[in-house]
């Protein structure tokens, strides 16, 4: 089988009701094609589908949140 293209597919909703027969050709067609869109395009940059900007995380948190030696939780 071909590779998905790296193309966002709007999942049409009245394919995926209760009841219905869960059927190859749409979930290859729609669910197959927004996973390899994710796969290859989701950097979390700002950009459509990439789940919004992350922050510059400041490596102090490391030392803040590590428990300390003797600790039960270390």
């Amino acid at each position: 089988m071909a590779r998905f293209s790296a193309t966002f597919a709007v999942t049409e909703a009245t394919d995926w009701e209760a009841g219905d027969y869960l059927r190859f050709d749409k979930f290859r067609d729609q669910v197959g094609q927004n996973i390899e869109f994710l796969a290859q395009s989701h950097d979390h940059n700002g950009d459509a589908g990439d789940g919004g900007t992350l922050p510059v995380a400041n490596p102090l948190y490391i030392w803040l949140l590590t428990p300390p030696l003797g600790s039960p939780f270390a």
